[in-house]
């Protein structure tokens, strides 16, 4: 009988994500997932969130800052607003994904370290 990985909730502005690993029957992690709201999406397992980011900071503004520092990146993305009003305005906060653990554990070595667009961020 093995214990499940504890869920990791975060809070992203008016929306509440949970990322929930999922095991196999060898109790084995496979896939990751995230919950928003009452939706489920696959999520790369590491994957960091970057906050306090400047509005006008673009998705390769955060390649250029961590992958000399970190290593290689699968995807890196600024989170936008959806909503017609401020449609594809920043919300302040994005996602990157990197293809080995021991980069996410340097980019979680980086925050309030590491400046992009003339700002600290949080990582």
């Amino acid at each position: 009988n093995t214990a499940q990985p504890p869920l990791k909730k975060v809070r992203t502005g008016d929306e509440s994500a949970e990322i929930v690993p999922t095991s196999n029957n060898n109790g084995i992690s496979t896939v990751h997932k995230v919950h928003v709201g009452n939706l489920e999406y696959p999520a790369h397992p590491f994957t960091v969130r970057v906050l306090d980011l400047s509005l006008d900071t673009e998705d390769m503004d955060l390649v250029d800052a961590f992958r000399s520092k970190c290593g290689a990146i699968v995807h890196a993305k600024i989170v936008r607003e959806k909503h017609p009003v401020g449609k594809g305005r920043s919300k302040g906060w994005g996602l990157i994904q990197f293809e080995v653990q021991e980069s996410v554990e340097k980019a979680l070595a980086l925050s309030e370290v590491i400046g992009i667009r003339e700002k600290l961020v949080k990582v």
